[in-house]
């Protein structure tokens, strides 16, 4: 049926006009093959995953900055078994679980109150001081039980190094920038100064 001005007008062909049209090609047979699916995430071995925990009792202090350190320990070697035992369940269960920051500079004493399931800490220092810590816990009657003890670390100063390299002193100018401030106190031990430019 062909429209032909605003009239549908029937048309009719023979069978063999019809047959001798050309063949619309299957989309099926003609088909690009599609490419293989990229995945959205490249997969890298990084190796086996690093434990936990090592099955130890031990603590270790490293230095952050001048005024903070970390402190990380674990405790699972029998340590804490062994102090069950020896206070009692009930005594180890109602004890506070502390550091005890050592200044070995000033021969100071600090106690900070942690919980031991945290695994880690940060501790307060000052500048140029040295500090080791332990880790253990407060029972009520008053005796502080040490479990595992630090190594020792030195924190560095706030302001410049005292150490200065004679063969690279520094210039008026610097010595004047850096000189000033708090912590900058530089030691005059120049043997000689960087000639002038212009």
């Amino acid at each position: 049926m062909i429209p032909r001005h605003g009239r549908a007008v029937w048309c009719f062909m023979p069978y063999e006009w019809i047959t001798s049209l050309p063949q619309v090609p299957d989309p099926q047979e003609h088909r690009i093959p599609r490419p293989p699916e990229v995945p959205e995430t490249i997969y890298i071995d990084h190796g086996p995953d690093l434990p936990g925990h090592y099955g130890r009792d031990a603590i270790f202090l490293l230095v952050r900055d001048p005024e903070c350190a970390f402190a990380y320990w674990e405790l699972e070697a029998g340590r804490i078994g062994e102090l069950k035992k020896k206070i009692g369940e009930d005594s180890l269960k109602a004890a506070s679980w502390m550091l005890r920051v050592l200044n070995l500079s000033s021969g100071e004493t600090a106690v900070v109150n942690i919980a031991n399931a945290a695994g880690n800490w940060y501790i307060g220092t000052t500048p140029d001081t040295r500090y080791r810590v332990e880790i253990g816990v407060f029972t009520s009657d008053g005796v502080f039980h040490v479990l595992a003890v630090s190594n020792e670390v030195s924190t560095p100063r706030r302001g410049l190094s005292r150490n200065v390299d004679t063969d690279w002193p520094l210039t008026d100018a610097e010595e004047s920038i850096l000189g000033k401030g708090e912590g900058h106190d530089l030691p005059r031990q120049y043997d000689r100064k960087y000639p002038e430019t212009s």
